[in-house]
């Protein structure tokens, strides 16, 4: 079982072979066995939820391409590059309880947040952004989306370039 891993594996020192976990896991149990070996690690069941800190999340997932139970981070510290390495993880429900201010590109906002819905944190669009990724911020956005760069040109649809824009009230084009 994962507990019986994640309590036998520290125990083996250097210990470098495959591991496959066939049953829900716990962050905790994921992050012990992660740290515990160099080898490739399986996980056959990948629907239980796993919530903790966006530290101890990637520590868990080290070297593990996917994983396809929910995800939430808790606590407030982590940075916009914590959550866009856990999203390209993630391929179930990602949540953040404890939205902080996020400052960057537009498409690393948009690839942080891709699939978070109700993020009420500030987010700040730094350089240029193109009408799909601001659409993308402003599904997960609930908070106060800030363009730096006001005057960036936007070209598509009138009904995508309203998605992109809403709540954006200080954007004036090219």
């Amino acid at each position: 079982t994962a507990a019986d891993l994640a309590a036998m594996l520290p125990t083996l020192a250097g210990y470098k072979g495959a591991v496959t976990v066939s049953d829900t896991i716990t962050l905790a149990e994921l992050k012990a066995i992660n740290n515990a070996t160099t080898g490739a690690i399986t996980l056959v069941t990948q629907s239980g939820a796993l919530s903790g800190s966006a530290a101890d999340i990637l520590a868990a997932f080290k070297g593990i391409k996917s994983y396809e139970g929910a995800v939430e981070v808790t606590g407030t510290d982590y940075k916009l590059a914590d959550l866009k390495a856990i999203n390209a993880i993630t391929e179930g429900a990602f949540t953040v309880d404890s939205p902080i201010a996020l400052t960057g590109t537009a498409k690393d906002l948009a690839a942080a947040l891709d699939g978070v819905t109700a993020y009420a944190g500030k987010v700040t669009v730094t350089g240029s952004y193109i009408v799909d990724d601001l659409k993308d911020i402003n599904t997960a956005v609930d908070g106060d989306v800030v363009l730096a760069n006001k005057k960036v040109a936007l070209t598509g649809k009138i009904a995508d370039i309203t998605a992109a824009l809403t709540g954006i009230t200080d954007y004036t084009g090219a």
